[in-house]
């Protein structure tokens, strides 16, 4: 990976775990809805500077932004599901682990060996065993009952939908930037990057209307969720979320794999931990000693490669 992408990966992974604290405090639909109406706005000037080049945009990058929306949702769905039936210290550390093992099987699956070192892959291992350790420290800690089935079931659902819009929005942003038709970005891969992630969040919020008027308890607690803190914390998240994925999105652009980013990524884990010692005073034990040494040395095998 390139300086650039550990820079960009970086501020990303302080406002991913910033905002996952917030939205364990309220893992409902109306809280996932109202967070992504509120990013999709917030990067909507972004389109409108870019018009002229949205209508040029080949066929081929909206079929990306269709789905890699409709995985973002379900990916965002499953993790309120999670972080409702689970702590955010075992569920938190389980998602991001699975997310780039299912990253870096998924880029095997496309033939994409030849981007991938050796030392990546170790590292990604290294890191799978880490976040496992953490886990696993946390639910011993804890005990069983903070982690049921359904909260299994939702993160590695959550995992398997990260692996998903991360492939998608890989080959998506790549199209974008190495479109005949928009000349223009072609030396200006962070406008690509958040042109893309601005459409995509319009995306995302089409999929997720279409399953509020489907359902008659989202439709309500809607029209409950008025409270002043509420909406606060929506904002919040909504600002966080999408501004640190328009940064991982760039951060594709500089990478020679999106498996470099995803597993790169997951030192919000560490950096998560920190906080709950630091801050919480969370108790830190051998087992979670071990996890975190080995997360970091996972990340430093994928930043060296």
């Amino acid at each position: 990976m390139t300086a650039t992408a550990i820079a960009l990966v970086l501020a990303s992974v302080v406002l991913h775990a910033a905002w996952n604290a917030v939205a364990k405090g309220r893992p409902t639909f109306a809280f996932f809805y109202y967070s992504n109406i509120v990013g999709a706005i917030l990067l909507l000037p972004v389109v409108y500077l870019h018009a002229d080049v949205v209508w040029k945009l080949p066929q081929t990058v909206w079929w990306f932004l269709t789905f890699a929306g409709m995985a973002q949702a379900v990916g965002g769905l499953a993790l309120m599901r999670a972080y409702a039936a689970a702590d955010l210290s075992v569920a938190y550390p389980l998602i991001r682990s699975l997310g780039p093992v299912f990253v870096v099987l998924g880029s095997l699956a496309l033939g994409r060996q030849d981007a991938i070192s050796i030392g990546c892959l170790l590292g990604i291992a290294a890191i799978v065993v880490g976040t496992a350790t953490l886990g696993l420290s946390n639910m011993r800690a804890l005990g069983q009952r903070t982690f049921s089935g359904i909260g299994l079931f939702f993160c590695v659902s959550a995992a398997l939908a990260t692996m998903g819009y991360t492939l998608i929005d890989d080959a998506g942003v790549h199209e974008v930037l190495n479109s005949g038709a928009l000349d223009q970005l072609r030396e200006a891969p962070a406008r690509s990057g958040l042109l893309y992630a601005s459409i995509e969040g319009w995306f995302s919020c089409f999929w997720m209307s279409v399953w509020l008027f489907r359902k008659r308890e989202y439709r309500a607690e809607l029209r409950t969720y008025t409270s002043r803190a509420a909406i606060r914390d929506a904002v919040v998240v909504g600002i966080g979320s999408y501004a640190s994925y328009a940064l991982v999105l760039i951060a594709m652009l500089y990478a020679s794999d999106v498996s470099y980013v995803a597993g790169f990524r997951q030192l919000s884990i560490p950096l998560g931990a920190a906080i709950g010692v630091l801050w919480y005073g969370e108790h830190i034990d051998g087992m979670k000693a071990f996890g975190l040494s080995a997360m970091l040395a996972g990340l430093l095998a994928i930043a060296l490669t």
